[in-house]
């Protein structure tokens, strides 16, 4: 089910290869929110989350394509509140958390699309398998804190997850929400 999601932050930037208008900011977990959503037995339509959520990144105002971002998640935290299913997810038929714990998305191109809109294009990075995804995003920005919603569109079969897709569908689609503060001033 989801990822990453988007899905999501981790090349963290040094301050000194900044631009001089470039901040680092880093992800607020208590503030962010990683969705997914899959049709269940065909028609159903089903929701999760993954709980818990870290990353950072980097942004210019000045030159929002030079933008970056890097997150991971705990797929330990992935729940879709059926206690006995969410430790089946968590098993080797699907998640297989022991071995995979963490889920990343590291961005490859931010490509802006209008005022506080922008495509992300990087690496989600699941099951252990890594896929180019894109998530459409809108930001809105204030003194020192950045606001972001996402959405991505992923196949699990794509990341090796595909047992039971007649039970659970194969089209996953992630709705991440999350703030930002800025690391300095």
């Amino acid at each position: 089910m989801i990822m990453p999601a988007l899905p999501v932050l981790i090349a963290f930037l040094a301050a000194s290869a900044l631009p001089a208008s470039a901040r680092e900011y880093a992800l607020q977990s208590d503030t962010t929110t990683v969705r997914f959503s899959y049709h269940q037995v065909g028609f159903v339509r089903s929701d999760g989350r993954i709980e818990k959520a870290t990353g950072t990144g980097a942004f210019d105002p000045d030159r929002p394509e030079a933008s970056s971002v890097e997150v991971r998640l705990d797929m330990k935290s992935l729940t879709i509140g059926a206690g006995w299913f969410d430790g089946k997810l968590h098993g080797p038929d699907y998640f297989d958390v022991d071995r995979f714990p963490t889920a990343t998305f590291r961005s490859t191109q931010v490509v802006t699309t209008g005022a506080g809109k922008a495509v992300i294009t990087g690496d989600l990075t699941l099951h252990g398998v890594t896929r180019r995804i894109s998530l459409t995003a809108t930001c809105h920005r204030t003194d020192g804190a950045l606001a972001l919603n996402a959405r991505a569109h992923i196949r699990r079969s794509d990341f090796g997850i595909d047992r039971d897709r007649l039970l659970i569908g194969d089209e996953i689609d992630l709705d991440i929400t999350a703030t930002a503060v800025a690391l300095r001033d």
